[in-house]
């Protein structure tokens, strides 16, 4: 299926590089994508254990399930953002999480009809309706849409690729910081049910949107990346001889450098967002205080973003992935000591670091070592670790809560993986970008 690029417009015909409308409706769509992430999920957990009678453990194995199931099916997902491109996937992937969002906010009334199962008292149809339900809202939400959005921005930049990462990280981190502590007041306000349909709503407005603005590459509509100025320049390259195909990605060190980087965060970040309330209870800090974390995050996180965008226009990409390691072993340790007096600072100012990096890394690097050409389908497997990683995240730390009150013991193993994603970077050639094989 193919939209033609100059419906409803022309982007050729616009006064300025259309990539520039790009990287704000590239941000737009990953916001949209909130609801799907584990920063949109975290504050309705609490509610989902109230409504379907489930215990928190039980919540966290249906997330892992669902959430596992969907970064299974990234990869193929992948290959068909690469032969259908971005618009088509946008709209599609928006349609399909607004969908998900108006099942789940009648997930008390569907449960009532289901035949009662019982083992052990535990309902288990409800575990796998929430099971089911987080699938779809992680494939839809976490997966297609954040993959879609960013492999765009990805494709219509190269030399400004970081700048520009930059720039769409500002617009992404304040969104991401203030919506957890939005979407909490809204469920105390509106109830978990309203709040899931107000999203749903905006998910069709973006799916408008996509279909209106969205454009896979630069080509496509006439243009060359990075706008009408590198038309004459050398330095741009729309050659794809030199674009890596991903079984070859798969084999080098540059993508499990990033692969576990996301992976290692997307693991432990998930997991400890996903129990940040009862993290924060047993410090005795109360629900709605906790989300104001983000805010402060929401604000440093740009800035850095800003800093790296341009760092990694001339600072090979090699030694930001071994800066990234020091720093989420300091933000995953910090999570423990909530209830200190530096506690927060050292949560924050790590935090906030990290997210900085995942965009840059997302955005950039994937496309900085392999080319665009098969953008989707390596991207598809990057977001099948992370997605994966995150499936596990909340259960490891349930089971550390369950069997020992605490979720130190699994904060601390969580810290040692970044030390061997560390050693896996060093490995990574000085090249600027892997080259095929003869």
């Amino acid at each position: 299926m193919h939209i033609n690029p100059n419906r409803p417009f022309r982007p050729d015909k616009w006064p300025f590089f259309y990539g520039w409308v790009v990287v704000p409706l590239a941000c737009f769509g990953i916001m949209t994508s909130i609801p799907g992430q584990t920063i949109g999920v975290s504050p309705f957990t609490d509610s989902l254990i109230d409504v379907l009678k489930i215990s928190r453990f039980e919540l966290a194995l249906a997330y892992c399930i669902g959430t596992m199931c969907s970064g299974l099916l990234l990869p193929r997902a992948g290959r068909f953002l690469d032969k259908h491109g971005s618009r088509v996937i946008m709209v599609f992937s928006c349609l399909l999480l607004s969908i998900t969002l108006i099942s789940l906010s009648y997930l008390d009334k569907i449960s009532a009809f289901l035949p009662k199962i019982l083992f052990n008292g535990t309902s288990i149809q409800n575990i796998v309706l929430m099971g089911f339900g987080f699938f779809w809202l992680r494939f839809s939400g976490q997966g297609l849409v954040t993959m879609t959005s960013q492999n765009m921005l990805g494709k219509w930049f190269k030399r400004k690729r970081g700048t520009v990462a930059g720039i769409a990280g500002v617009i992404k981190s304040c969104g991401f910081a203030f919506a957890p502590y939005i979407l909490k007041v809204l469920i105390i306000d509106f109830g978990w049910s309203m709040t899931w349909h107000i999203f749903s709503i905006v998910a069709m407005v973006m799916a408008l949107v996509a279909w209106v603005f969205f454009r896979d590459n630069p080509e496509e509509c006439g243009l060359l990346m990075d706008g009408e100025e590198a038309c004459a320049d050398d330095e741009v390259d729309t050659d794809e001889s030199s674009d890596v195909e991903a079984k070859l990605a798969l084999r080098t060190p540059e993508f499990w450098a990033i692969a576990l980087s996301l992976g290692v965060h997307g693991t432990t970040v998930t997991g400890i967002f996903f129990h940040l309330e009862d993290l924060a209870a047993k410090v005795n800090i109360d629900g709605e205080t906790i989300f104001k974390i983000f805010i402060p995050i929401g604000i440093l996180s740009p800035m850095v973003g800003i800093t790296l965008g341009r760092l990694v226009d001339h600072v090979k990409v090699k030694y930001l992935i071994l800066v990234l390691q020091f720093f989420m072993v300091i933000s995953f340790m910090s999570y423990g000591h909530l209830g200190t007096r530096y506690g927060w600072v050292l949560i924050i100012i790590p935090q906030s670091i990290c997210g900085a990096y995942y965009g840059i890394l997302s955005t950039v690097a994937i496309p900085h070592y392999f080319g665009r050409k098969h953008l989707g389908e390596i991207s598809g497997n990057v977001m099948r670790l992370t997605v994966c990683g995150s499936a596990i995240g909340p259960l490891i730390l349930a089971v550390s809560n369950m069997l020992t009150d605490s979720y130190m013991p699994a904060l601390y193993c969580f810290c040692t993986l970044p030390i061997l994603t560390f050693f896996i970077a060093l490995r990574i050639k000085e090249d600027d970008k892997v080259r095929k094989k003869d």
